[in-house]
């Protein structure tokens, strides 16, 4: 059954420092990506029930991280250049009358609040301008600000194009020649007792005494993944 949400608002968070007006140029691959996002998703606890306190958090502190990572708060402009205008980035804030562990099933891109006083943080990012490395010391970056270490925050640089400088727009290239493909995306969930039992077995050797849960997950994904490949060989 799918999760209904009850949006709460949506609004256009700018830059709090606006003064950032150029054109970044992208480089040579980031002009060749797909128009792809780049995702993460957080969960977070709410013992005290601050809704209110939180979502404003968010929001200035969004504010603030824009201010150094500019170019998330503009506009990409025919796919090869980033118009860094400060027209800002878009928070949106909802509501799930279910439990927090039920976005595992069902994600989404938003601040999401749940009955059991559980929130979670979704964030998407153009993959153009930013991939895995750059979304996490964004996240990073804005995790300092809504604590009140913005002081503490590494300006970033955008100098990809100057490594790999952009194709010349004046000139016509033959199109990227993608085959399409059926594929199938699953999602697995693993229940806190599997997790527990899988602890258990990646703990029982001398050399992992005490494994992780992260640990003991991934352990189990890459000898799946090392017997799959190896049964196609």
């Amino acid at each position: 059954m799918a999760m209904k949400l009850e949006l709460l608002g949506k609004e256009v968070i700018k830059p709090a420092s606006p003064n950032h007006l150029q054109t970044l140029q992208l480089s040579l691959f980031d002009q060749f990506l797909p128009s792809t996002y780049v995702s993460a998703l957080f969960f977070y606890n709410d013992q005290v029930n601050q809704q209110d306190i939180i979502v404003q958090r968010l929001k200035s502190s969004l504010s603030q991280t824009l201010s150094l990572f500019y170019p998330l708060a503009g506009r990409i402009k025919e796919g090869v250049t980033v118009d860094c205008n400060d027209e800002g980035a878009l928070f949106t804030e909802a509501r799930a009358d279910v439990l927090l562990s039920d976005l595992l099933r069902n994600p989404s891109d938003a601040v999401i609040f749940f009955r059991d006083r559980g929130y979670a943080v979704s964030v998407s990012v153009s993959h153009k301008i930013c991939d895995a490395a750059s979304l996490s010391s964004f996240v990073c970056s804005w995790t300092k600000a809504a604590k009140g270490y913005a002081d503490d925050i590494v300006n970033p640089e955008f100098a990809a194009s100057l490594f790999y400088p952009p194709a010349d727009t004046s000139i016509e290239f033959f199109p990227l020649l993608v085959h399409e493909t059926k594929s199938k995306t699953k999602r697995f969930v693993f229940g806190s007792l599997m997790i527990e039992k899988l602890k258990s077995r990646a703990s029982c050797s001398k050399r992992v005494p005490q494994a992780t849960r992260v640990e003991s997950i991934t352990a189990l994904l890459l000898r799946c993944a090392t017997k799959t490949r190896r049964s196609k060989a």
